[in-house]
């Protein structure tokens, strides 16, 4: 999904939303291309929201392995990470 905020009808900033449901190291290498063609497109800032309900899909329940998996990803925009464990 593709958040796009406007400020008098004027792009200023897009957020790319992605939901892993499973573990897909390709990722790796399409999350820059999202960022950066979004940014593009839209002549604005651009951002990366992956929302992943089971922290263990990611992460192994290790967050810091995701961050430095994130790290690989080598995004130059801003990546944000929402692990939302179940109760």
């Amino acid at each position: 999904m593709v958040v796009l905020l406007l400020d008098d009808g004027l792009p200023i900033r897009v957020v790319i939303v992605e939901v892993k449901l499973a573990a897909d190291p390709r990722k790796r290498l399409s999350w820059p291309a999202y960022v950066t063609v979004s940014r593009a497109f839209h002549g604005c800032s651009a951002a990366l929201l992956i929302v992943a309900p089971d922290l263990g899909i990611l992460s192994q329940k290790d967050p810091e392995r995701l961050e430095r998996w994130l790290e690989k990803a080598a995004v130059a925009a801003s990546v944000a990470a929402i692990l939302d464990e179940p109760s």
